[in-house]
């Protein structure tokens, strides 16, 4: 498996992140990759060919539907952080 280092985490993160943690039972490090999983698959992107996960082409609007559908806002990990740990 692939490694990543991230750098100058900010203390506030890095202690909600050990709180969250610690909360799911699970390592530092498993609840980053949950994290990043769930992100991936709440904005999905197009992958390589053979990617295991295929998704959808964007919705063109038809002559019948002439206004693109309005997407939602982007949401971040803090999003769900409580407030006071931001």
């Amino acid at each position: 498996m692939a490694d990543i280092l991230l750098k100058n985490i900010p203390p506030h993160l890095h202690q909600a992140l050990r709180e969250r943690a610690k909360q799911e039972h699970r390592s530092l490090n498993k609840e980053v990759i949950s994290l990043l999983a769930k992100a991936i698959d709440h904005f999905p992107t197009e992958h390589p060919e053979g990617h295991p996960k295929s998704f959808p082409a964007k919705a063109t609007p038809t002559a019948a539907d002439p206004s693109p559908k309005k997407q939602e806002p982007r949401r971040s990990i803090q999003d769900d952080l409580p407030p006071h740990l931001l």
